[in-house]
């Protein structure tokens, strides 16, 4: 499960169209959750080990996230950086 998504700020300093967008970890307690997506410049890159474009964390209720894992994917896509993100 991904996104594709643009990535307007990735770590070379220029945008990306069309990234790969992965949830590479999440960590929570009773209240709150922490997601890690890291964003890639296609699935490729991502299963060659390629450094990632980009890495971003987010924190939101637990609530927000009772289907699993793609809820937190549909959450994500709620989000001004993921708006119009395409699932693959």
């Amino acid at each position: 499960m991904a996104l594709l998504v643009d990535c307007a700020e990735t770590i070379i300093g220029i945008p990306m169209a069309d990234t790969y967008a992965r949830i590479v970890g999440f960590q929570g307690d009773k209240t709150y959750v922490m997601l890690t997506v890291e964003h890639y410049a296609n699935e490729q890159a991502r299963n060659s080990n390629a450094q990632a474009l980009a890495m971003r964390t987010y924190t939101a209720p637990v609530a927000e996230f009772t289907g699993g894992l793609p809820s937190m994917y549909a959450w994500l896509k709620q989000q001004p950086e993921y708006q119009g993100a395409e699932d693959c």
